[in-house]
């Protein structure tokens, strides 16, 4: 199978979770990225936009790949706020969901009921895929906002 440049699709999660923080890093901390790369782009406004958007895509990828330990800080936080027992909407999904032996965490069940969702119903898993491109989106922006108060 090969690819051809118009096969490019970037969907809502690429855009929200991987374009839009790295481009915000890219524009803060323009001055500090040039300086890494030790030349100027030149004058051209297209090659200008082209390795903006490239480096937004590159930096945001690995805004996305860093943040993913931050969803360990939700089991530092007190138990009482986010405890299996006060979650209304996974206690009522959880006797509807079969996962297989061992696997029985939340995060197993979400997966599960989301893969259910993707293969039945593809209006609500386009709701699905927006949601998780915002939670991307916020969890990079901690990361972007922090990088730019440090530099």
């Amino acid at each position: 199978m090969s690819y051809k440049l118009s096969d490019f699709f970037v969907g809502v999660n690429e855009f929200l979770g991987i374009l839009v923080p790295g481009s915000i890093l890219l524009f803060l901390q323009k001055q500090v990225f040039v300086g890494l790369l030790d030349h100027e782009l030149g004058v051209d406004a297209k090659i200008e936009w082209v390795a903006f958007f490239l480096g937004a895509y590159i930096l945001g990828h690995f805004l996305l790949a860093f943040g993913v330990p931050i969803n360990r800080l939700l089991y530092r936080l007190p138990l009482r706020w986010f405890s299996e027992k006060c979650d209304a909407f996974y206690n009522e999904a959880m006797p509807r969901i079969d996962l297989p032996e061992g696997e029985d965490t939340r995060a197993d069940a979400f997966h599960r009921a989301c893969s259910f969702v993707r293969l039945n119903n593809p209006s609500a898993s386009a709701d699905i895929e927006r949601q998780i491109g915002e939670y991307q989106l916020f969890r990079s922006l901690i990361l972007v906002f922090g990088l730019d108060f440090i530099l």
